[in-house]
C-alpha cells in the first residue's frame, strides 16, 4: 500500500519554512491518433455530460504547456531544501530511496532519501476548491475529461477526482496520444508510487498508470513501447502529487487514535497554554467544527496567494494527556489556527509521495505547502469566552 506522509524527516525540512503558500499558475494540441480505448465503459472513468462535436470549430485553442526546468542545487548546503521557498513558483524534488537492509523489512529502518534533481515550474496548477468537489467535465481545448487516482495516497474520499486544469490535461492527452502500446501479461508494481489517470475523449480513452521509469500501462493490459521522457514523467507525478494534497473536504480536530479518557486539545495564545481534556476538549472542538466527528469542512489554498484572515488569535493542537508525561501531540494531526475573522486554518506540509518503503524506488515532493481554510467563520466570542472560563 502506498504511503502518504510516511517519512517525516524529509517533510520537515520543507515544512518548517513553507508556512503560507502563494496561487501561480500551466498544456498542446492533440494529434490525430488511433483509438487507444480499451474497456471504455470502466465505471472508474468519469464521463462528461457535454457531448463532443468534432465539427465544432468554435472550441477554445489548446493551451501551451511546459515542463519543469532543472535547477542547479548545492546539496552540500544543509539548508538547500529550505532555500527552495525563496524561489517564485513550484519546485519538485525527485528523490532516490535506498533501502538500508534489503533482506528484512523493518518499519523503523527508513532507509536513505538521496536527491536526484530539483525541477522548477514557473507555471503550475492553482487549486482553491477540494478536488473532490470539482465538476466532471470535458476540457474545452482538448475535448477530453481527465481524473487522477488519489485513493492509495489519501485514504478517504473517492478513488478518482477531476483534474480540470487545461494545461495539465492538454499535456497528458498530448503525451499519451503519441504512445504506441503492446499487450503485456504482467502489470506494474503495485507497491510503487504510481500516477494513475483516467481519460475519456475522442482520441484517448482508458485508465493510464504512469510509472516512475516513464513506462505507461493502459487498462492494466498493455504497456507503452517507448517510455515517456523524464521531464514529462516528472511533470505528471507533480500534478498527481498536487491533487492528492488537495483532495480533502473535511478535516478532524481529533485523531482517531486518541482515546476518550486522554484526548486533549492544547490551546496556545500569546505565550500562554491551557490543556483541555476529555469532555472539555470535545466542547471546544464543537465550537470549531461544523461536520460530524469533530471535523470542519475546508477548502485548499494550493500555489495561491494567502487570503487575509486578520489576526491570529489562538493555535490548537490535538493529542493525548496523562499526569506522568503531560501533553503528547498527535503525529498525524496538524496545528490549527483561529483567526480574527472566525476562520480556522490548517497547514498541510509538502507531501512526500512514495510507495511501500520495502524496496528501492523514486519518490517525489513539491516545495509548496497546502493551506486548508474552514468554510465556516466560527463564533470568536464563544471561543474566547470558553477559553477564559477554563483558564485561558
Amino acid at each position: 500500500m502506498k504511503r502518504l506522509f510516511f517519512v517525516r524527516l524529509c517533510v520537515m525540512l520543507l515544512a518548517l519554512c513553507l508556512l503560507l503558500s502563494g496561487c501561480k499558475g500551466a498544456s498542446s494540441a492533440v494529434p490525430s491518433s488511433e483509438n487507444n480505448g480499451e474497456n471504455t465503459d470502466d465505471p472508474t472513468l468519469l464521463s462528461s455530460t457535454d457531448a463532443f462535436d468534432p465539427n465544432d470549430t468554435q472550441s477554445e485553442p489548446t493551451p501551451a504547456y511546459s515542463f519543469g526546468t532543472p535547477l542547479e542545487v548545492d546539496y552540500s548546503d544543509e539548508d538547500w531544501a529550505v532555500k527552495l521557498s525563496d524561489i517564485d513558483g513550484v519546485c519538485q524534488i525527485v528523490y532516490q530511496y535506498d533501502r538500508e537492509n534489503d533482506e528484512v523489512y523493518d518499519w523503523n529502518d527508513s532507509g536513505t532519501f538521496i536527491p536526484l534533481r530539483v525541477l522548477h515550474y514557473s507555471s503550475f496548477p492553482q487549486i482553491t476548491i477540494p478536488a473532490t468537489k470539482m465538476e466532471a467535465k470535458r476540457d474545452e481545448a482538448t475535448a477530453h475529461s481527465v481524473s487522477v487516482n488519489v485513493s492509495d495516497l489519501n485514504y478517504w474520499g473517492p478513488k478518482f477526482v477531476q483534474v480540470n486544469d487545461p494545461m495539465a490535461n492538454a499535456a497528458l492527452v498530448d503525451q499519451i496520444a503519441n504512445l504506441e502500446f503492446t499487450a503485456v501479461s504482467n502489470t506494474y508494481n503495485a507497491r510503487d508510487w504510481t500516477a494513475v489517470f483516467a481519460i475519456s475523449g475522442p482520441t484517448v480513452s482508458g485508465e493510464y498508470a504512469i510509472c516512475r521509469d516513464g513506462s505507461v500501462y493502459r487498462n492494466g493490459r498493455a504497456v507503452s513501447v517507448t517510455p515517456l521522457s523524464e521531464e514529462a514523467t516528472d511533470y505528471f507525478f507533480a500534478v498527481a502529487n498536487a491533487w492528492v494534497m488537495c483532495s480533502t473536504e473535511t478535516y478532524p480536530v481529533f485523531s482517531g487514535a486518541v482515546y476518550e479518557d486522554s484526548k486533549c486539545i492544547r490551546a496556545s495564545s500569546e505565550g500562554k497554554e491551557i490543556f483541555l481534556i476529555g469532555k472539555d476538549a470535545e466542547s471546544l472542538a464543537e465550537l470549531l467544527t461544523d461536520e460530524e466527528n469533530f471535523s470542519f469542512a475546508c477548502e485548499p489554498r494550493f500555489n495561491c496567494t494567502p487570503e487575509d484572515h486578520g489576526q491570529a488569535l489562538c493555535e490548537f493542537a490535538s493529542g493525548s494527556y496523562d499526569s506522568e508525561n503531560g501533553f503528547t501531540q498527535s503525529e498525524s494531526m496538524y496545528v490549527f489556527t483561529l483567526w480574527s475573522d472566525g476562520h480556522v486554518t490548517a497547514l498541510m506540509p509538502p507531501a512526500l509521495t512514495c510507495g511501500t518503503l520495502d524496496h528501492d524506488q523514486v519518490c517525489d515532493q513539491l516545495s509548496v505547502s497546502c493551506l486548508y481554510v474552514s468554510e465556516t467563520a466560527f463564533d470568536i466570542a464563544a471561543v474566547e469566552a470558553f477559553l477564559a472560563e477554563h483558564g485561558g
